[in-house]
């Protein structure tokens, strides 16, 4: 009996070990889902009170879920998931709504030099709808998948599996590398049934997973992955008119049409299935690393992977 409460359960931590903690996270996860989708669902209809409502509970069911398992099951603070409130955090939540924009446009202008894309008109709204109403709401959208996305995938989970797979034998930067690559690769999988997906859009998600996991592990803030995300998503579909990991908007700025060679491009999926997110990368990791180089007050503000499975319990 000692032995299985010893494979389940870490006395010197006191809390359950990472293999007990990750499933119930997950099976909180999916309650919390299905409470929301009970929630809206009579508001299916309704398109915009569905989002009104719906895209707030989904935050505020996410934001307690994590509360509920850094105090009761983790027994760590929120920070343990790269969520703290702090100076600090916004400013670097500030660049990363920068990086963003800063990448997509790069995106955007490159195409448009090459002629591989062309302004077809501006304003556009999809059906009959009201075009400021379904700006509003795409950014309440843009927000909540970049906060639950990150947070669940990066802040919860690469935190988790890397301390339960950080052996003695393997050392910290094995367990963080592994946990960095494997959330990228399920990352990945959750837009495989995008529509338009394809391998290549599928292992270029898992690259832009890679590059927020990696974020986050050198910051130990999820500040920038999720400044990144929101901006990103947002100005890829809501200014510029591209689809969104496959999926059209309902508003953008401007219309456009297509018409590079979907390789380079993405195609109708978007940016992310072409190869001209491997340019993006390069200028992510370029501009993180001067930011971090001029921004942190001291050597221990930036996080080596040796270090990152290191946090205080409570």
């Amino acid at each position: 009996m000692e032995f299985i409460k010893s494979i389940l359960f870490n006395t010197e931590e006191r809390r359950f070990r990472a293999m007990v903690r990750i499933p119930i996270f997950l099976i909180l996860f999916v309650f919390a889902m299905v409470i929301q989708r009970l929630a809206i669902t009579p508001l299916m209809d309704l398109f915009v009170y569905y989002r009104i409502i719906g895209t707030p509970l989904s935050f505020a069911l996410i934001l307690g879920l994590l509360w509920l398992m850094a105090k009761i099951i983790d027994r760590r603070k929120m920070s343990g998931y790269g969520l703290e409130w702090n100076a600090r955090w916004i400013k670097d939540l500030f660049f990363g709504l920068l990086l963003g924009i800063i990448l997509i446009s790069f995106v955007f202008f490159l195409e448009l030099a090459l002629g591989w894309v062309e302004i077809k008109d501006t304003f556009f709204v999809m059906e009959d709808r009201s075009f400021w109403p379904m700006m509003i709401l795409s950014i309440l959208l843009y927000i909540h998948v970049g906060f639950y996305e990150e947070a669940t995938s990066r802040g919860y989970l690469l935190k988790n599996l890397a301390e339960g797979v950080n052996f003695k034998k393997t050392g910290p930067m094995f367990a963080v590398i592994f946990a960095l690559l494997f959330t990228s690769f399920l990352f990945g999988l959750g837009h495989a049934n995008n529509p338009n997906s394809t391998f290549v859009a599928w292992w270029n998600i898992v690259i832009i997973g890679a590059l927020l996991a990696y974020t986050f592990v050198i910051t130990k803030s999820l500040a920038i992955s999720i400044g990144v995300h929101i901006s990103w998503n947002f100005f890829q579909g809501c200014v510029y008119g591209f689809p969104v990991s496959g999926n059209l908007t309902q508003s953008s700025f401007l219309e456009i049409n297509q018409l590079g060679d979907p390789l380079w491009t993405g195609g109708s999926f978007g940016p992310e299935a072409g190869l001209v997110i491997y340019f993006v990368a390069v200028i992510w990791l370029i501009l993180l690393h001067i930011w971090l180089k001029y921004t942190s007050a001291k050597k221990e503000d930036v996080c080596t992977f040796a270090d990152y499975t290191k946090d205080t319990l409570e």
